[in-house]
């Protein structure tokens, strides 16, 4: 039987970690280092690792638009 997440758990567990996945490749674009990007979002050098090789934040694909409006933030 599949498990029903509430919204604050698919917010956690799909929506946070692909922003944080753009929010990296486009740093990384800029010209920062992972350690550097680490420090921005507060979280390990492994997963800004894990956000370039597509192993974390890719359960979700935003629209260009919404790309659009992360890449301005």
């Amino acid at each position: 039987m599949q498990q029903i997440l509430y919204p604050q758990e698919l917010e956690v567990f799909y929506i946070i970690p692909a922003i944080r996945k753009y929010l990296t490749i486009c740093m990384k674009e800029a010209g920062l280092k992972q350690k550097e990007i680490a420090k921005v979002l507060s979280v390990k050098e492994a997963a800004i690792s894990q956000y370039l090789s597509s192993k974390r934040g890719s359960e979700i694909e935003f629209s260009d638009n919404v790309e659009k409006n992360i890449k301005e933030a």
